[in-house]
C-alpha cells in the first residue's frame, strides 16, 4: 500500500530508471539513507491520516463524523475546520491588518499539502504526536517535540517511551494504551479493524540542560504534565510489503495550568452594636502591596453598603452572629483603585473574653480574592 499523497514515479525520471543492480544500489550507505528517508515519508503520510481520525474521536469541536469517510474526505474536512479556526483568530486581530489577512488567504490552499497539514494540526492543538509499537518503542515522533520536552526528533526515534515516561505512569500507560489482551499476556488480535481510543494525563521527562550538575538527579529530572489522546491500531502495515504491526498513535498536549487565586485578608473588631472598634491590617502590610489602605476602605464600604432594598451584609451578619454565635456572608464584589473587579467574603464570630471586665466583641475576618 503506497503512502497517502505520494505520486507515482514518472518513467522518464532518473529515479524510475534505477535498477537493483545499478551502482547506487550497490552502495550500502546510499541505499540505507534512501530507504530510511522513504520510510520516514511514508510513515508521516500514514500518521497524518491517523491523526485526522484521532481528532474525530476526541475533539468533537474540531471534527465530528457520523460515518467513517475515505481518507480524502477526512483530510479535506480537517483542513476546512483548521481554516475556520484561522479565520476566527484573524477576526480577533486588528481590522486594519490587511497585509496579514491577505497572507492567510493566499496560503489557505497550501494547507492541503501533506507537508503542512501535520504541523498546522499540532499547532492548533498545542501538542506533539508520537507512535509506539507494542514493545513501547517509539516509531515516529513529530519534530515539534523539542518545544515541549527539549529532545530532538532524532534523539527519541527508536528509543523506549518508558525512558521519558515517569515511573509512576508506567502502569497507567500500559493500562490505558495497550489492549486488555496484551495486558493479560495474550497476543494482540490480527484483525486490522481493531481500534480503541482513550485519554489520560501523564508526566514526561524534560531534557536537562547540558551544563547542569550530573550528580544532582533531582534537579535534572523535571517533568512536563501532558494530556494524551490515543488511538490503538492493530495489524497496521507501515510500508508496502511489511508485516502488519500493531501500534499506538498519541497526541500529547500541555495540561491546562490551574489558575492561582491570590487571597488577602484583614480583621475587624466590632462592638455588639456592629460599630467597628479597631482594624488589624498587619497581614496586608507584611505583603507590601501598594494601595492596601484603599483596598481595606473599599472592602469595608462594600460590606456595609445596602444591597438595593435589602439590608447590607454587615447588618445581616450582625443579626446572625447575635443569634447563632457565628455567621458567614455570601461573596460580594467591589472595584479596586485600578478598576479591577474583586470579590470578598466575611466571617464573623461572637467572642466573650475570659476577663469579665472586658466587653464582648465581634471578630470579623474579611478575605479578598483577586
Amino acid at each position: 500500500m503506497s503512502a497517502v499523497g505520494e505520486p507515482p514515479l514518472d518513467p522518464a525520471t532518473p529515479e524510475s530508471r534505477k535498477r537493483r543492480g545499478s551502482p547506487s544500489f550497490l552502495n550500502p550507505s546510499s541505499s540505507s539513507v534512501c530507504s530510511l528517508e522513504k520510510r520516514r515519508r511514508q510513515l508521516e503520510c500514514r500518521y497524518i491520516v491517523e491523526l485526522a481520525e484521532l481528532l474525530s474521536s476526541h475533539m468533537s469541536d474540531i471534527l465530528t463524523l457520523s460515518v467513517k469517510p475515505d481518507k480524502c474526505h477526512i483530510l479535506k474536512t480537517t483542513v476546512d475546520q483548521i481554516q475556520q479556526l484561522r479565520r476566527r483568530e484573524q477576526a480577533l486581530l486588528s481590522p486594519d491588518d490587511d497585509v496579514q489577512k491577505s497572507d492567510i488567504s493566499s496560503s489557505s490552499q497550501g494547507l492541503a499539502e501533506k507537508e503542512a497539514l501535520g504541523p498546522v494540526l499540532l499547532e492548533a492543538l498545542d501538542g506533539f504526536f508520537f507512535v509506539v509499537n507494542r514493545e513501547g518503542r517509539i516509531l515516529f515522533v513529530s519534530e515539534n517535540v523539542t518545544s515541549y520536552l527539549g529532545y530532538s526528533q532524532e534523539e527519541l526515534m527508536t528509543s523506549s517511551v518508558y525512558s521519558i515516561l515517569h515511573v509512576g505512569n508506567h502502569s497507567e500507560f500500559v493500562r490505558n494504551l495497550l489492549p486488555d489482551s496484551l495486558v493479560n499476556g495474550a497476543p494482540w488480535p490480527q484483525e486490522s479493524s481493531r481500534r480503541s481510543s482513550r485519554s489520560f494525563s501523564c508526566r514526561m521527562l524534560k531534557r536537562p540542560p547540558d551544563e547542569m550538575d550530573s550528580e544532582n538527579q533531582e534537579a535534572r529530572q523535571q517533568y512536563e504534565i501532558l494530556q494524551c489522546f490515543t488511538v490503538s491500531q492493530s495489524g497496521a502495515a507501515l510500508q508496502e510489503g511489511d508485516d502488519p504491526q500493531s501500534c499506538l498513535i498519541c497526541i500529547a498536549c500541555r495540561a491546562p495550568r490551574a489558575q492561582t487565586v491570590s487571597t488577602e485578608s484583614f480583621a475587624t473588631k466590632q462592638d455588639p452594636t456592629g460599630k467597628i472598634v479597631s482594624i488589624e491590617t498587619s497581614a496586608l502590610r507584611a505583603k507590601g502591596r501598594p494601595g492596601w489602605e484603599d483596598l481595606v476602605r473599599r472592602c469595608i464600604y462594600a460590606f456595609f453598603q445596602s444591597q438595593g432594598k435589602e439590608p447590607s451584609h454587615a447588618k445581616k451578619l450582625l443579626h446572625e452572629v447575635m443569634t447563632h454565635g457565628s455567621a458567614i456572608s455570601p461573596p460580594y464584589h467591589f472595584s479596586s483603585g485600578d478598576g479591577a473587579l474583586l470579590s470578598a467574603q466575611t466571617r464573623c464570630k461572637f467572642c466573650c473574653p475570659p476577663n469579665p471586665e472586658e466587653q464582648p466583641f465581634i471578630l470579623g475576618i474579611h478575605s479578598i480574592y483577586r
